[in-house]
């Protein structure tokens, strides 16, 4: 594949509208930088008039970036995260606010709408992994990233958002808080999205293949059986990601928030490993240590 600086890559992103097979098709067919940006020039069809609104688009976007401290990191610099550069479709380019590290990695997901066991649960198992020095990651949305988020943070225990959106906003709004205190205490968001790339609601679903891609193991709290965190637990089997799942109790079982639990009990697959308390946890943990490597992401 052809290397391009990550300031053609931002404007391929433009280019295409994100268009990553396109952006890649590009990358590989062609050896020269002219011909790659001229091949997606071509095949988005534009006009003069359009790729010079693009190419001030594009200096705009870099100029926010440095305004926001955002640092833009390639597929081809030597500090892109090591697990995510090695999925088929990792993103070309990676935003990252705040400090980015290298560490033994677990995220910890679920729905939004959340049961009463959510909490004790979420706890139980952010501490357990603390015990044994992983970083948690997560959505930053509501119910369950929240409160995996929240209790790392009470841990002092590294953590890293990673956003369906561009990072000049936070999504939901009512987690602004929680964005400014993860990276206060030394963590960092995440995000694939660029200014004013709106791909609806397919960014969701995207941003579930980087939480897995990013983790060694996938921890599902609570979660229905149609909801997002289905994707970021399919991720995690074509990624050869552990995953670990809670075994059902009875207080659970007529619950929609245990129904994709129970989906994934029904249904095990290489790599799923079930507990039921700490010691079973641990068990289960991978023990490979990773080199912590900190790369400070600020401007």
């Amino acid at each position: 594949m052809n290397k391009l600086d990550v300031h053609d890559l931002i404007f391929l992103t433009y280019v295409t509208n994100y268009d990553i097979g396109l952006m890649y098709e590009a990358l590989t067919k062609f050896s020269e930088r002219e011909q790659i940006l001229g091949f997606c020039v071509e095949r988005m069809a534009l006009s003069i008039k359009d790729l010079n609104s693009l190419v001030e688009k594009t200096k705009i976007g870099l100029q926010k970036l440095r305004y926001h401290r955002i640092k833009s990191v390639s597929i081809f610099d030597d500090n892109y995260p090591k697990k995510l550069k090695l999925i088929k479709d990792a993103p070309p380019v990676l935003y990252i606010k705040g400090e980015f590290i290298e560490s033994k990695t677990a995220a910890v997901v679920g729905s939004r709408d959340i049961s009463i066991f959510a909490n004790s649960n979420t706890e139980n198992v952010v501490n357990w992994l603390n015990h044994d020095k992983y970083s948690i990651v997560s959505g930053l949305a509501e119910g369950i990233d929240t409160i995996a988020h929240s209790y790392a943070l009470k841990n002092n225990q590294y953590t890293i958002a990673v956003l369906p959106n561009s990072l000049d906003s936070i999504y939901p709004i009512t987690n602004y808080e929680l964005a400014i205190n993860i990276l206060n205490s030394g963590g960092c968001l995440i995000s694939e999205s660029m200014f004013g790339i709106n791909r609806g609601k397919k960014s969701f679903v995207q941003r579930n293949r980087i939480q897995s891609a990013l983790s060694d193991i996938v921890i599902p709290i609570e979660m229905g059986t149609n909801s997002g965190t289905m994707h970021t637990i399919n991720f995690a089997k074509r990624y050869d990601k552990q995953v670990l799942v809670h075994k059902m109790k009875d207080e659970w079982s007529n619950l929609e928030q245990y129904s994709g639990i129970q989906t994934l009990l029904t249904n095990p697959f290489k790599g799923m490993y079930i507990f039921d308390d700490e010691i079973s946890f641990k068990k289960h943990l991978t023990n490979k240590d990773i080199e912590q490597t900190e790369i400070d992401f600020s401007l």
